[in-house]
């Protein structure tokens, strides 16, 4: 069984990945790093392979996976996105999104929990805390233009309401915004 005995920038930007979208179709994961690097971490225990409610294969990071990225000097204190089973859907199509930034952007981004964390102070603080509420978008990244984009992935669920939500979170951290549905 191979070895995992130096982690390279391709594993470490679809380890981000994880962890801020939570899972990944096989395929998409293999858009960064090789069938065999995937095959080596679920050997090794840091991934996990599932099949979704579609019968298709889905990645997601197990509990020692979880350790390892935290141990990953650029990844060290960063939050995890909440990863939910029921939402595989959801995630998947945020990963694609993910896979689909340069390398430099997936290394910017950040998961809807870390945003509000960075951003509670800019949201609640400075004329923001007058009760208007805040709905956080699923990822946000700088991109290499240097404009923070804000991505969030809709469902047949989401009201009017709920959009402009997204629309005002974004516009309060100074990101634009792109809907892509699920």
């Amino acid at each position: 069984m191979r070895n995992i005995n130096r982690l390279n920038f391709r594993d470490i930007q679809a380890l981000n990945g994880l962890r801020v979208c939570g899972y990944a179709m096989r395929a998409d994961m293999e858009k960064i790093i090789s069938c065999n690097r995937v095959e080596t971490f679920l050997k090794r225990g840091y991934l996990e392979q599932r099949v979704d409610c579609r019968g298709q294969s889905v990645l997601t990071y197990t509990g020692k996976g979880k350790n390892l990225i935290r141990k990953i000097d650029t990844l060290q204190g960063r939050t995890f996105y909440p990863k939910q089973p029921n939402a595989v859907k959801h995630d998947t199509t945020l990963f694609r999104q993910y896979v689909g930034l340069s390398p430099t952007e997936r290394m910017t981004a950040n998961s809807e929990t870390e945003t509000r964390d960075i951003y509670r102070e800019s949201l609640h603080g400075s004329g923001h805390g007058d009760g208007q509420r805040h709905s956080v978008p699923d990822m946000v990244y700088t991109s290499t233009s240097g404009e923070l984009v804000a991505v969030e992935i809709t469902t047949s669920n989401y009201t009017q309401e709920k959009l402009e939500l997204k629309e005002a979170t974004a516009q309060a951290i100074g990101a634009s915004i792109h809907f892509v549905r699920a």
